[in-house]
Protein backbone atom coordinates (compact mmCIF):
# COMPACT_ATOMS: atom_id res chain seq x y z
CA UNK A 1 0.00 0.00 0.00
CA UNK A 2 2.48 2.38 0.90
CA UNK A 3 4.78 1.40 -2.40
CA UNK A 4 1.18 2.69 -4.14
CA UNK A 5 1.09 5.77 -2.55
CA UNK A 6 4.52 6.62 -3.06
CA UNK A 7 3.99 5.77 -6.96
CA UNK A 8 0.82 8.56 -6.95
CA UNK A 9 3.01 10.99 -5.55
CA UNK A 10 5.43 10.87 -7.75
CA UNK A 11 2.80 11.07 -10.54
CA UNK A 12 1.41 13.92 -9.03
CA UNK A 13 5.02 15.47 -9.08
CA UNK A 14 5.61 14.37 -13.04
CA UNK A 15 2.04 16.10 -13.58
CA UNK A 16 3.11 19.13 -12.00
CA UNK A 17 6.66 19.79 -13.33
CA UNK A 18 4.71 19.47 -17.44
CA UNK A 19 3.95 22.95 -16.90
CA UNK A 20 6.61 24.48 -14.67
CA UNK A 21 9.46 24.39 -13.09
CA UNK A 22 8.91 23.06 -8.97
CA UNK A 23 10.45 24.54 -5.85
CA UNK A 24 12.22 22.39 -3.38
CA UNK A 25 10.11 24.59 -0.42
CA UNK A 26 6.61 23.42 -2.35
CA UNK A 27 7.02 19.97 -2.54
CA UNK A 28 4.82 19.21 1.17
CA UNK A 29 2.24 20.75 -0.33
CA UNK A 30 2.15 18.87 -3.13
CA UNK A 31 2.56 15.58 -1.07
CA UNK A 32 -0.43 17.04 0.78
CA UNK A 33 -2.64 17.36 -2.07
CA UNK A 34 -2.30 13.48 -2.89
CA UNK A 35 -5.32 11.98 -1.09
CA UNK A 36 -7.61 14.13 -3.62
CA UNK A 37 -4.83 13.22 -6.40
CA UNK A 38 -5.73 16.69 -8.04
CA UNK A 39 -1.50 18.19 -9.06
CA UNK A 40 -1.15 21.62 -7.99
CA UNK A 41 1.28 23.91 -10.21
CA UNK A 42 3.46 25.53 -7.75
CA UNK A 43 6.24 27.16 -9.70
CA UNK A 44 6.03 31.13 -10.72
CA UNK A 45 6.96 32.62 -13.71
CA UNK A 46 11.13 33.16 -13.87
CA UNK A 47 10.29 36.33 -16.23
CA UNK A 48 8.13 38.37 -13.91
CA UNK A 49 10.18 40.03 -10.59
CA UNK A 50 8.73 39.88 -7.29
CA UNK A 51 6.58 42.87 -6.36
CA UNK A 52 9.58 43.80 -3.40
CA UNK A 53 12.19 43.89 -6.07
CA UNK A 54 13.75 47.04 -6.88
CA UNK A 55 14.74 48.20 -10.61
CA UNK A 56 18.74 48.41 -9.23
CA UNK A 57 18.35 44.15 -8.34
CA UNK A 58 18.85 41.80 -10.73
CA UNK A 59 16.29 38.97 -10.49
CA UNK A 60 17.05 35.63 -8.78
CA UNK A 61 15.79 32.67 -9.93
CA UNK A 62 13.83 30.74 -7.43
CA UNK A 63 16.15 27.36 -5.87
CA UNK A 64 14.13 24.26 -8.24
CA UNK A 65 14.84 20.55 -8.01
CA UNK A 66 14.47 18.15 -10.87
CA UNK A 67 11.79 16.16 -11.00
CA UNK A 68 13.62 12.92 -11.41
CA UNK A 69 15.69 13.70 -8.37
CA UNK A 70 13.07 14.69 -6.27
CA UNK A 71 10.51 11.32 -7.35
CA UNK A 72 13.77 9.08 -6.76
CA UNK A 73 14.29 10.51 -3.28
CA UNK A 74 10.51 10.41 -2.60
CA UNK A 75 10.25 6.83 -3.71
CA UNK A 76 13.39 5.53 -2.21
CA UNK A 77 12.11 6.52 1.27
CA UNK A 78 9.92 3.61 1.88
CA UNK A 79 12.40 1.36 0.74
CA UNK A 80 15.09 2.74 3.57
CA UNK A 81 12.67 2.11 6.23
CA UNK A 82 13.27 -0.53 8.61
CA UNK A 83 9.82 -1.12 9.93
CA UNK A 84 8.78 -4.45 10.78
CA UNK A 85 5.18 -4.00 8.60
CA UNK A 86 6.47 -3.44 5.40
CA UNK A 87 5.97 -6.51 3.26
CA UNK A 88 9.28 -5.92 1.52
CA UNK A 89 12.73 -6.33 2.19
CA UNK A 90 15.20 -2.97 2.94
CA UNK A 91 16.98 -1.66 -0.81
CA UNK A 92 20.51 -1.71 -0.81
CA UNK A 93 22.38 1.89 -1.16
CA UNK A 94 23.05 1.04 -4.33
CA UNK A 95 19.21 0.56 -5.42
CA UNK A 96 18.47 2.03 -8.60
CA UNK A 97 16.05 5.11 -8.46
CA UNK A 98 12.05 4.85 -9.31
CA UNK A 99 13.29 5.07 -13.36
CA UNK A 100 14.61 1.65 -13.18
CA UNK A 101 10.86 -0.15 -12.32
CA UNK A 102 10.61 0.85 -15.92
CA UNK A 103 12.92 -2.53 -17.03
CA UNK A 104 10.70 -5.17 -15.89
CA UNK A 105 9.43 -7.07 -13.29
CA UNK A 106 12.59 -9.35 -13.72
CA UNK A 107 14.73 -6.09 -12.38
CA UNK A 108 12.11 -5.33 -9.94
CA UNK A 109 12.80 -5.72 -6.27
CA UNK A 110 9.66 -7.07 -5.81
CA UNK A 111 9.39 -9.61 -8.71
CA UNK A 112 10.93 -12.59 -6.77
CA UNK A 113 8.12 -12.67 -4.38
CA UNK A 114 5.19 -12.99 -6.71
CA UNK A 115 3.55 -12.72 -10.10
CA UNK A 116 0.26 -11.27 -8.98
CA UNK A 117 -1.99 -8.59 -10.32
CA UNK A 118 -0.59 -5.92 -7.63
CA UNK A 119 2.83 -6.60 -8.90
CA UNK A 120 1.94 -6.19 -12.45
CA UNK A 121 -0.01 -3.19 -12.28
CA UNK A 122 2.98 -1.75 -10.11
CA UNK A 123 5.87 -2.39 -13.19
CA UNK A 124 3.10 -0.83 -15.33
CA UNK A 125 2.76 2.25 -13.31
CA UNK A 126 6.70 2.31 -12.92
CA UNK A 127 6.79 2.20 -16.61
CA UNK A 128 4.67 5.01 -17.07
CA UNK A 129 5.99 7.16 -14.74
CA UNK A 130 9.44 6.61 -16.23
CA UNK A 131 7.88 8.02 -19.43
CA UNK A 132 5.84 10.86 -18.00
CA UNK A 133 9.28 11.99 -15.95
CA UNK A 134 11.56 11.85 -19.49
CA UNK A 135 8.94 14.27 -20.65
CA UNK A 136 8.78 16.37 -17.61
CA UNK A 137 12.68 16.84 -17.97
CA UNK A 138 12.82 17.86 -21.75
CA UNK A 139 10.04 20.36 -21.14
CA UNK A 140 11.85 21.28 -18.05
CA UNK A 141 15.18 22.09 -19.59
CA UNK A 142 13.10 24.03 -22.02
CA UNK A 143 11.02 25.96 -19.51
CA UNK A 144 14.66 26.61 -17.45
CA UNK A 145 16.46 27.85 -20.67
CA UNK A 146 13.33 30.02 -21.77
CA UNK A 147 13.50 31.63 -17.87
CA UNK A 148 17.19 32.11 -18.24
CA UNK A 149 17.46 33.77 -21.32
CA UNK A 150 14.14 36.06 -20.50
CA UNK A 151 16.60 36.99 -16.77
CA UNK A 152 19.20 38.06 -19.03
CA UNK A 153 17.75 40.07 -20.79
CA UNK A 154 15.55 41.99 -18.08
CA UNK A 155 18.91 42.44 -16.99
CA UNK A 156 20.36 44.55 -19.62
CA UNK A 157 17.14 46.09 -20.19
CA UNK A 158 17.07 47.55 -16.98
CA UNK A 159 20.73 48.37 -17.07
CA UNK A 160 20.04 50.29 -20.22
CA UNK A 161 16.78 52.06 -18.27
CA UNK A 162 19.03 52.44 -15.50
CA UNK A 163 21.76 54.24 -17.82
CA UNK A 164 18.97 56.58 -19.98
CA UNK A 165 17.85 57.67 -16.19
CA UNK A 166 20.74 58.46 -14.74
CA UNK A 167 21.52 62.02 -17.28
CA UNK A 168 17.41 62.98 -16.69
CA UNK A 169 17.55 62.53 -13.22
CA UNK A 170 20.66 64.61 -13.50
CA UNK A 171 18.94 67.31 -15.53
CA UNK A 172 15.96 67.45 -12.86
CA UNK A 173 18.64 67.90 -9.88
CA UNK A 174 20.09 70.61 -11.97
CA UNK A 175 16.27 71.99 -12.81
CA UNK A 176 15.69 71.78 -9.44
CA UNK A 177 18.63 73.89 -7.89
CA UNK A 178 18.30 76.79 -10.61
CA UNK A 179 14.40 76.51 -9.47
CA UNK A 180 15.91 77.49 -6.16
CA UNK A 181 17.98 80.07 -7.10
CA UNK A 182 15.77 81.90 -9.10
CA UNK A 183 13.25 81.77 -6.15
CA UNK A 184 15.70 83.04 -3.88
CA UNK A 185 17.21 86.20 -6.16
CA UNK A 186 13.40 86.97 -6.85
CA UNK A 187 12.91 87.40 -2.78
CA UNK A 188 15.68 89.49 -2.11
CA UNK A 189 14.79 91.44 -5.24
CA UNK A 190 11.57 92.04 -4.00
CA UNK A 191 12.89 93.14 -0.51
CA UNK A 192 13.53 96.70 -2.01
CA UNK A 193 9.83 97.28 -3.44
CA UNK A 194 8.50 96.30 -0.34
CA UNK A 195 10.57 98.41 1.57
CA UNK A 196 9.77 101.34 -1.19
CA UNK A 197 5.83 100.62 -1.36
CA UNK A 198 6.07 100.94 2.50
CA UNK A 199 7.94 104.51 2.52
CA UNK A 200 5.32 105.53 -0.28
CA UNK A 201 2.50 104.67 1.38
CA UNK A 202 3.62 106.49 4.95
CA UNK A 203 4.62 109.15 2.52
CA UNK A 204 0.62 109.68 0.99
CA UNK A 205 -0.60 109.08 4.44
CA UNK A 206 1.72 112.16 5.90
CA UNK A 207 0.67 114.12 2.78
CA UNK A 208 -3.04 113.34 3.18
CA UNK A 209 -2.97 113.91 7.00
CA UNK A 210 -1.34 117.59 6.02
CA UNK A 211 -3.71 118.59 3.34
CA UNK A 212 -6.90 117.82 6.19
CA UNK A 213 -4.86 120.16 8.03
CA UNK A 214 -4.72 122.87 5.93
CA UNK A 215 -8.22 122.16 4.59
CA UNK A 216 -9.57 122.63 8.19
CA UNK A 217 -10.00 126.39 8.72
CA UNK A 218 -11.38 126.29 5.36
CA UNK A 219 -13.96 124.00 5.75
CA UNK A 220 -14.97 125.85 9.61
CA UNK A 221 -14.99 128.96 8.15
CA UNK A 222 -16.93 127.21 5.42
CA UNK A 223 -19.52 125.88 8.45
CA UNK A 224 -19.64 129.31 9.77
CA UNK A 225 -20.82 131.40 6.76
CA UNK A 226 -23.69 128.35 6.44
CA UNK A 227 -24.64 129.00 10.27
CA UNK A 228 -24.95 132.43 9.67
CA UNK A 229 -26.98 132.20 6.42
CA UNK A 230 -29.09 129.47 8.07
CA UNK A 231 -29.49 132.16 11.29
CA UNK A 232 -30.04 135.29 8.94
CA UNK A 233 -32.89 133.22 6.55
CA UNK A 234 -34.49 131.85 10.31
CA UNK A 235 -34.24 135.52 11.39
CA UNK A 236 -35.88 136.85 8.04
CA UNK A 237 -38.48 134.15 8.45
CA UNK A 238 -39.76 134.84 12.22
CA UNK A 239 -39.84 138.94 10.72
CA UNK A 240 -41.72 138.35 7.98
CA UNK A 241 -44.31 136.10 9.91
CA UNK A 242 -44.82 138.86 12.77
CA UNK A 243 -45.24 141.32 10.06
CA UNK A 244 -47.75 138.43 8.14
CA UNK A 245 -49.44 138.18 11.47
CA UNK A 246 -49.54 141.86 11.93
CA UNK A 247 -51.09 142.62 8.80
CA UNK A 248 -53.69 139.90 9.26
CA UNK A 249 -54.32 141.66 12.63
CA UNK A 250 -54.97 144.74 10.98
CA UNK A 251 -57.14 143.30 8.26
CA UNK A 252 -59.24 141.64 11.06
CA UNK A 253 -59.34 145.34 12.93
CA UNK A 254 -60.78 146.79 10.05
CA UNK A 255 -63.19 144.65 9.07
CA UNK A 256 -64.93 144.51 12.14
CA UNK A 257 -64.52 148.30 12.57
CA UNK A 258 -66.11 148.21 9.18
CA UNK A 259 -69.36 146.05 10.36
CA UNK A 260 -69.81 148.00 13.78
CA UNK A 261 -69.90 151.46 11.52
CA UNK A 262 -72.40 149.34 9.75
CA UNK A 263 -74.21 148.57 12.27
CA UNK A 264 -73.97 151.73 13.85
CA UNK A 265 -75.23 153.07 10.63
CA UNK A 266 -78.54 150.92 10.61
CA UNK A 267 -79.36 151.60 14.16
CA UNK A 268 -79.00 155.32 12.96
CA UNK A 269 -81.00 155.39 10.19
CA UNK A 270 -83.87 153.15 12.09
CA UNK A 271 -83.60 155.78 14.72
CA UNK A 272 -83.59 158.34 11.89
CA UNK A 273 -86.34 157.02 10.33
CA UNK A 274 -88.14 156.57 13.10
CA UNK A 275 -88.09 160.49 13.31
CA UNK A 276 -88.46 160.98 10.32
CA UNK A 277 -92.08 159.81 10.77
CA UNK A 278 -92.55 161.93 13.77
CA UNK A 279 -91.25 164.88 12.14
CA UNK A 280 -92.18 163.77 8.67
CA UNK A 281 -93.20 167.20 7.19
CA UNK A 282 -90.95 170.02 10.34
CA UNK A 283 -87.58 168.32 9.89
CA UNK A 284 -87.58 166.00 6.31
CA UNK A 285 -84.82 168.73 4.70
CA UNK A 286 -83.29 168.45 8.62
CA UNK A 287 -83.35 165.01 8.44
CA UNK A 288 -82.42 164.73 4.73
CA UNK A 289 -79.09 166.87 5.39
CA UNK A 290 -77.98 165.19 8.41
CA UNK A 291 -77.92 161.53 6.65
CA UNK A 292 -75.96 163.18 3.62
CA UNK A 293 -73.26 164.72 6.63
CA UNK A 294 -73.65 160.99 8.38
CA UNK A 295 -72.54 159.76 5.11
CA UNK A 296 -69.72 161.72 4.46
CA UNK A 297 -68.27 161.51 7.54
CA UNK A 298 -68.45 157.60 7.11
CA UNK A 299 -66.85 157.85 3.64
CA UNK A 300 -64.18 160.11 5.28
CA UNK A 301 -63.52 158.07 7.95
CA UNK A 302 -63.42 154.94 5.46
CA UNK A 303 -61.44 156.61 3.48
CA UNK A 304 -58.63 157.66 6.53
CA UNK A 305 -58.71 153.69 7.56
CA UNK A 306 -57.93 152.90 4.26
CA UNK A 307 -54.81 155.07 3.93
CA UNK A 308 -53.84 154.09 6.97
CA UNK A 309 -54.07 150.44 5.76
CA UNK A 310 -52.25 151.12 2.66
CA UNK A 311 -49.53 152.89 4.81
CA UNK A 312 -48.98 149.70 6.85
CA UNK A 313 -48.99 147.87 3.85
CA UNK A 314 -46.51 149.83 2.09
CA UNK A 315 -44.23 149.81 5.04
CA UNK A 316 -44.76 146.14 5.45
CA UNK A 317 -43.58 145.23 2.11
CA UNK A 318 -40.60 147.93 2.24
CA UNK A 319 -39.38 146.25 5.12
CA UNK A 320 -39.72 142.75 3.34
CA UNK A 321 -38.41 144.10 0.60
CA UNK A 322 -35.21 145.14 2.92
CA UNK A 323 -35.12 142.09 4.23
CA UNK A 324 -34.91 140.58 0.50
CA UNK A 325 -32.28 143.11 -0.26
CA UNK A 326 -30.07 142.08 3.05
CA UNK A 327 -30.46 138.49 2.06
CA UNK A 328 -29.40 138.90 -1.56
CA UNK A 329 -26.41 140.83 -0.71
CA UNK A 330 -25.60 138.02 1.66
CA UNK A 331 -25.67 136.05 -1.38
CA UNK A 332 -23.80 138.30 -3.59
CA UNK A 333 -20.86 138.33 -0.94
CA UNK A 334 -21.20 134.68 0.03
CA UNK A 335 -20.79 134.30 -4.20
CA UNK A 336 -17.73 136.81 -4.27
CA UNK A 337 -15.99 135.42 -1.69
CA UNK A 338 -15.96 131.93 -2.91
CA UNK A 339 -15.12 133.10 -6.63
CA UNK A 340 -12.09 134.91 -4.65
CA UNK A 341 -11.29 131.97 -2.69
CA UNK A 342 -11.21 129.83 -6.47
CA UNK A 343 -9.14 132.38 -8.32
CA UNK A 344 -6.06 131.56 -5.49
CA UNK A 345 -4.37 128.40 -4.68
CA UNK A 346 -5.13 128.22 -0.96
CA UNK A 347 -1.76 127.24 -0.09
CA UNK A 348 1.44 128.21 1.48
CA UNK A 349 4.53 129.49 -0.52
CA UNK A 350 7.10 126.93 0.10
CA UNK A 351 10.09 128.14 1.99
CA UNK A 352 12.92 126.01 1.98
CA UNK A 353 16.72 126.98 3.43
CA UNK A 354 18.34 125.08 0.44
CA UNK A 355 16.07 125.62 -2.71
CA UNK A 356 18.36 123.89 -5.08
CA UNK A 357 17.80 119.89 -4.85
CA UNK A 358 18.08 117.46 -8.01
CA UNK A 359 18.18 119.92 -10.64
CA UNK A 360 14.73 121.32 -9.03
CA UNK A 361 14.68 125.28 -7.85
CA UNK A 362 11.47 126.25 -5.86
CA UNK A 363 10.95 129.76 -5.51
CA UNK A 364 9.07 131.50 -2.82
CA UNK A 365 7.07 134.95 -2.19
CA UNK A 366 10.48 136.20 -1.83
CA UNK A 367 11.36 136.89 -5.40
CA UNK A 368 11.71 140.73 -7.62
CA UNK A 369 12.03 140.29 -11.64
CA UNK A 370 14.26 142.00 -13.64
CA UNK A 371 12.87 142.37 -16.90
CA UNK A 372 14.08 144.89 -19.97
CA UNK A 373 16.77 146.95 -20.04
CA UNK A 374 18.34 148.20 -16.96
CA UNK A 375 17.66 151.61 -16.78
CA UNK A 376 17.04 154.43 -13.71
CA UNK A 377 14.72 153.28 -10.86
CA UNK A 378 15.71 149.49 -11.24
CA UNK A 379 18.21 149.98 -8.48
CA UNK A 380 16.03 151.16 -6.38
CA UNK A 381 13.31 148.82 -7.14
CA UNK A 382 15.65 145.94 -6.62
CA UNK A 383 17.51 147.18 -3.13
CA UNK A 384 14.40 148.48 -1.42
CA UNK A 385 12.47 144.55 -2.17
CA UNK A 386 15.99 142.83 -0.73
CA UNK A 387 16.27 144.78 2.24
CA UNK A 388 12.76 144.30 2.80
CA UNK A 389 13.21 140.87 2.77
CA UNK A 390 16.16 140.74 5.26
CA UNK A 391 14.24 142.86 7.43
CA UNK A 392 11.60 140.05 7.69
CA UNK A 393 13.86 136.98 7.48
CA UNK A 394 17.33 136.99 7.22
CA UNK A 395 17.70 133.12 6.44
CA UNK A 396 15.26 132.61 3.99
CA UNK A 397 16.52 132.78 0.50
CA UNK A 398 15.57 135.62 -1.87
CA UNK A 399 15.48 134.94 -5.45
CA UNK A 400 16.25 137.44 -8.33
CA UNK A 401 14.24 136.02 -11.65
CA UNK A 402 16.26 137.47 -14.94
CA UNK A 403 13.31 136.44 -17.67
CA UNK A 404 15.12 138.74 -20.50
CA UNK A 405 17.73 141.78 -19.82
CA UNK A 406 19.51 143.15 -22.48
CA UNK A 407 21.69 144.76 -19.78
CA UNK A 408 21.75 148.78 -19.42
CA UNK A 409 22.72 151.15 -16.93
CA UNK A 410 26.36 150.49 -15.13
CA UNK A 411 25.89 152.34 -11.81
CA UNK A 412 21.90 150.97 -11.56
CA UNK A 413 23.92 147.60 -12.20
CA UNK A 414 26.38 148.01 -9.64
CA UNK A 415 23.93 149.13 -7.09
CA UNK A 416 22.09 145.61 -7.60
CA UNK A 417 25.50 143.75 -7.59
CA UNK A 418 26.29 145.51 -4.13
CA UNK A 419 22.88 144.96 -2.60
CA UNK A 420 22.73 140.88 -3.33
CA UNK A 421 26.36 140.79 -2.29
CA UNK A 422 26.12 142.49 1.20
CA UNK A 423 22.37 141.10 1.69
CA UNK A 424 22.33 138.69 5.23
CA UNK A 425 20.12 136.16 3.42
CA UNK A 426 21.24 134.54 0.77
CA UNK A 427 20.18 136.04 -2.80
CA UNK A 428 19.58 133.42 -5.67
CA UNK A 429 19.68 134.96 -9.14
CA UNK A 430 17.60 132.93 -12.03
CA UNK A 431 18.24 133.65 -15.55
CA UNK A 432 14.87 132.02 -17.64
CA UNK A 433 15.44 133.34 -21.26
CA UNK A 434 17.87 135.86 -21.94
CA UNK A 435 21.13 138.18 -20.31
CA UNK A 436 23.26 139.87 -21.55
CA UNK A 437 25.87 142.24 -20.45
CA UNK A 438 24.96 144.45 -17.06
CA UNK A 439 22.57 141.26 -16.69
CA UNK A 440 25.33 138.59 -17.19
CA UNK A 441 27.71 140.67 -15.17
CA UNK A 442 25.39 140.46 -12.31
CA UNK A 443 24.39 136.81 -13.02
CA UNK A 444 28.31 136.15 -12.83
CA UNK A 445 28.83 137.98 -9.76
CA UNK A 446 26.20 136.84 -7.60
CA UNK A 447 27.32 134.42 -4.67
CA UNK A 448 24.02 131.77 -5.88
CA UNK A 449 23.04 131.57 -10.00
CA UNK A 450 21.26 129.38 -11.63
CA UNK A 451 19.88 129.07 -15.67
CA UNK A 452 17.64 126.96 -17.51
CA UNK A 453 20.03 125.29 -20.29
CA UNK A 454 18.73 126.74 -23.57
CA UNK A 455 18.89 130.18 -21.80
CA UNK A 456 22.08 132.34 -23.69
CA UNK A 457 24.39 134.73 -21.71
CA UNK A 458 26.56 137.33 -23.49
CA UNK A 459 29.52 139.04 -22.23
CA UNK A 460 31.64 141.76 -24.17
CA UNK A 461 33.15 144.73 -24.09
CA UNK A 462 31.31 148.28 -23.34
CA UNK A 463 30.21 150.09 -25.64
CA UNK A 464 28.54 153.86 -26.16
CA UNK A 465 28.33 156.68 -27.91
CA UNK A 466 30.55 160.19 -27.08
CA UNK A 467 29.90 163.55 -27.09
CA UNK A 468 31.66 167.02 -26.79
CA UNK A 469 35.09 168.09 -27.55
CA UNK A 470 38.06 165.91 -28.20
CA UNK A 471 39.07 166.37 -23.77
CA UNK A 472 35.57 165.82 -23.01
CA UNK A 473 35.07 162.15 -24.86
CA UNK A 474 38.76 161.36 -23.90
CA UNK A 475 37.80 161.59 -20.33
CA UNK A 476 34.39 159.66 -20.98
CA UNK A 477 36.34 157.05 -22.77
CA UNK A 478 38.79 156.91 -19.55
CA UNK A 479 35.87 156.56 -17.66
CA UNK A 480 34.14 153.72 -19.52
CA UNK A 481 36.95 151.67 -19.13
CA UNK A 482 37.59 152.33 -15.71
CA UNK A 483 33.97 151.24 -15.26
CA UNK A 484 34.92 148.35 -17.55
CA UNK A 485 37.85 147.63 -15.22
CA UNK A 486 35.75 147.55 -11.81
CA UNK A 487 33.17 145.51 -13.05
CA UNK A 488 35.05 143.21 -15.39
CA UNK A 489 37.75 141.96 -12.99
CA UNK A 490 35.68 140.16 -11.01
CA UNK A 491 33.96 138.51 -13.61
CA UNK A 492 37.41 137.16 -15.12
CA UNK A 493 38.72 136.41 -11.80
CA UNK A 494 35.99 133.56 -11.01
CA UNK A 495 36.58 132.52 -14.73
CA UNK A 496 40.24 132.09 -13.45
CA UNK A 497 42.10 134.52 -16.70
CA UNK A 498 42.93 138.41 -16.34
CA UNK A 499 40.89 140.88 -18.02
CA UNK A 500 42.68 140.72 -21.10
CA UNK A 501 42.30 137.46 -21.41
CA UNK A 502 39.21 137.69 -21.22
CA UNK A 503 38.82 140.51 -23.73
CA UNK A 504 40.59 137.71 -26.00
CA UNK A 505 38.20 134.94 -25.22
CA UNK A 506 35.81 137.78 -26.14
CA UNK A 507 37.04 138.26 -29.83
CA UNK A 508 38.00 134.33 -30.45
CA UNK A 509 35.17 133.66 -30.14
CA UNK A 510 33.24 136.15 -32.12
CA UNK A 511 34.90 138.60 -34.14
CA UNK A 512 32.34 141.58 -33.23
CA UNK A 513 33.23 140.67 -29.19
CA UNK A 514 29.99 139.55 -28.07
CA UNK A 515 30.22 136.11 -26.65
CA UNK A 516 27.28 133.97 -26.33
CA UNK A 517 26.50 131.03 -25.07
CA UNK A 518 24.08 128.60 -23.56
CA UNK A 519 23.91 128.39 -20.07
CA UNK A 520 24.50 124.43 -20.04
CA UNK A 521 28.21 125.81 -21.78
CA UNK A 522 28.38 129.10 -19.88
CA UNK A 523 28.14 126.80 -16.65
CA UNK A 524 31.58 125.40 -17.84
CA UNK A 525 33.03 128.82 -18.21
CA UNK A 526 31.84 129.59 -14.80
CA UNK A 527 29.16 132.45 -15.86
CA UNK A 528 26.47 130.89 -14.06
CA UNK A 529 26.85 128.18 -11.26
CA UNK A 530 23.96 125.64 -11.94
CA UNK A 531 22.06 124.67 -14.65
CA UNK A 532 18.11 123.95 -13.37
CA UNK A 533 15.68 121.63 -15.29
CA UNK A 534 12.21 122.79 -13.41
CA UNK A 535 11.51 125.93 -11.40
CA UNK A 536 8.62 125.31 -8.86
CA UNK A 537 7.06 128.91 -8.57
CA UNK A 538 5.30 128.01 -5.19
CA UNK A 539 4.83 132.39 -4.21
CA UNK A 540 2.26 132.63 -6.81
CA UNK A 541 -1.25 131.81 -4.96
CA UNK A 542 -3.18 134.28 -6.90
CA UNK A 543 -5.04 133.19 -10.61
CA UNK A 544 -2.59 135.56 -12.65
CA UNK A 545 -4.84 138.52 -14.45
CA UNK A 546 -5.25 137.55 -18.24
CA UNK A 547 -3.61 140.04 -20.85
CA UNK A 548 -3.26 138.72 -23.95
CA UNK A 549 -5.75 141.46 -25.65
CA UNK A 550 -3.58 144.30 -23.72
CA UNK A 551 -0.09 145.75 -25.25
CA UNK A 552 2.86 144.74 -23.08
CA UNK A 553 3.98 147.30 -20.79
CA UNK A 554 7.56 148.64 -19.93
CA UNK A 555 8.42 149.62 -16.66
CA UNK A 556 10.10 152.67 -15.56
CA UNK A 557 8.47 154.91 -18.04
CA UNK A 558 9.88 153.41 -21.00
CA UNK A 559 7.83 152.77 -24.36
CA UNK A 560 7.63 151.21 -27.48
CA UNK A 561 7.79 153.63 -30.65
CA UNK A 562 8.17 153.76 -34.32
CA UNK A 563 10.47 156.12 -36.32
CA UNK A 564 10.09 157.66 -39.60
CA UNK A 565 11.18 154.28 -41.28
CA UNK A 566 9.04 152.35 -39.53
CA UNK A 567 11.42 150.86 -37.48
CA UNK A 568 10.31 150.21 -33.49
CA UNK A 569 12.80 151.26 -31.09
CA UNK A 570 12.80 152.14 -27.27
CA UNK A 571 13.94 155.48 -26.43
CA UNK A 572 16.38 154.88 -22.72
CA UNK A 573 16.15 157.81 -20.60
CA UNK A 574 18.94 160.17 -20.24
CA UNK A 575 22.52 159.28 -18.46
CA UNK A 576 23.41 160.67 -15.18
CA UNK A 577 26.52 162.00 -14.91
CA UNK A 578 29.54 159.43 -15.03
CA UNK A 579 27.09 156.81 -16.15
CA UNK A 580 27.60 154.64 -19.02
CA UNK A 581 25.18 151.84 -20.76
CA UNK A 582 26.59 148.65 -20.83
CA UNK A 583 23.91 146.44 -23.39
CA UNK A 584 23.40 144.42 -26.09
CA UNK A 585 21.85 146.50 -28.62
CA UNK A 586 22.87 145.07 -32.28
CA UNK A 587 20.07 146.30 -34.15
CA UNK A 588 20.20 149.81 -32.25
CA UNK A 589 16.45 149.31 -30.83
CA UNK A 590 17.58 150.54 -27.77
CA UNK A 591 18.27 154.29 -28.60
Amino acid sequence: MKSTLLLAAAVALAGSAAGAQVKVDDLPQALESLPSAAPAATASPASAPSAGTTPDQAPVPPRTISPSRSSSSRLAAPANSSSPMSPMSPASPSSPPLGGLGAGLGGSPFGGMCGGPEHQELDKISTLNAIEMAKAQERLRAVIAERDDASTRYSAQFEKNRLEMAPLENELHRLQMEAALREEKRRKDAEPLRAEQEALSLSAALEEERLHKELAPLRAELERLQMEMALNDEKLRKELASAHAERDRLQLEASLNEEKLHKELAAARAEQERRHVQNEVDREKFVAEEIKADGERLKMELAMRQLDFESRKLKMDEELSLHKTVALRADLDLRAKKEDWKKEANKEPEYPAQPFKDGVLTLSDRRLTIDGPIVFGMADYVTERIHYFNNKDETLPIFVVIDDSPGGSVMEGYRIVKAIQASKAPVHVVVKSFAASMAAVITTLAPHSYAYPNAVMIHHQMSSGAFGNMTEQAEQLELNKEWFRRLGVPVAEKMGTSLEGWVKEMYKHNSDGDWEEFADKAVKLKWVDHIVHEIRETGIVKSPEDKSDEKPKMKFGLAEETDSHGDRFVRLPRLRPFDAYWIYNPGNYYR
